[in-house]
């Protein structure tokens, strides 16, 4: 059994080629991503989203097929040499349907768990990051929500999001193996300042060799960067 380990920033978390981050509504993962995604030079793959494809029957199992596909792909990218950040994973799926029922895990879901965690498994430097905030930032994240059967199914049931969260820190550890689990507080606040650090990650430093460029020096977050990673920042390429 593994032990979800809380941390208290960014910084905490070790290299990584495959990083899942789950949490409920309004967690705040479009802002931790866009921070990552920035650190890490890592690829993106965002979360599937059934509206934008009008799909209206059998969702749970859409979703399911989208996420298998996106973690098919993400093994190909990390065999490859490319680190991975999923937006979300099978592991929503069956977040969802365990908060939905108000029950344990039938046999059906146990075994789709175990599936997906032993291909998870499989993959070195894999963890799953969990956000987890507090009631404020959950709320307003529903508020937002575009799918009106999960809004009515949230609203209806006042203890979803709990169990949502039960289900990421008290029933996956039992079956994530030597998988690292980490689970990072979200709140406005500490929102902000992520977002700030987001807007400060390019400043840096240029060491030269023979006038050429060595590595990068990241200021904001006291680590070396591919110099790379500067092209988005406008910055031009030297020849």
């Amino acid at each position: 059994m593994s032990q979800v380990r809380k941390i208290t920033s960014l910084s905490k978390l070790p290299p990584i080629s495959l990083l899942i981050i789950e949490g409920s509504w309004g967690t705040g993962k479009t802002t931790v991503i866009n921070v990552i995604k920035k650190i890490n030079n890592a690829e993106f793959l965002p979360e599937p989203n059934h509206l934008l494809h009008n799909i209206k029957r059998n969702v749970p199992d859409w979703y399911w097929q989208q996420h298998s596909q996106r973690l098919r792909k993400a093994i190909r990218l990390i065999n490859s040499g490319t680190p991975v950040i999923m937006e979300r994973s099978n592991l929503s799926n069956l977040a969802f349907s365990y908060a939905k029922d108000s029950s344990n895990l039938d046999d059906k879901h146990v075994d789709m768990l175990n599936g997906f965690m032993s291909r998870i498994m499989k993959i070195p430097g894999s963890a799953i990051l969990y956000l987890d905030a507090n009631n404020t930032l959950v709320n307003k994240g529903l508020e937002k929500l575009q799918d009106p059967t999960v809004k009515v199914s949230i609203k209806n049931k006042t203890l979803l999001i709990r169990r949502y969260r039960d289900f990421f820190l008290n029933h996956l550890p039992t079956f994530a193996g030597g998988i690292n689990i980490y689970s990072l507080s979200t709140s406005n606040s500490s929102l902000n300042q992520l977002r700030e650090k987001s807007d400060e990650v390019c400043s840096a430093s240029i060491a030269f060799i023979n006038n050429q460029i060595l590595i990068l020096y990241d200021k904001s977050y006291n680590h070396f960067v591919f110099p790379q990673g500067h092209l988005e920042c406008g910055e031009q390429p030297l020849e």
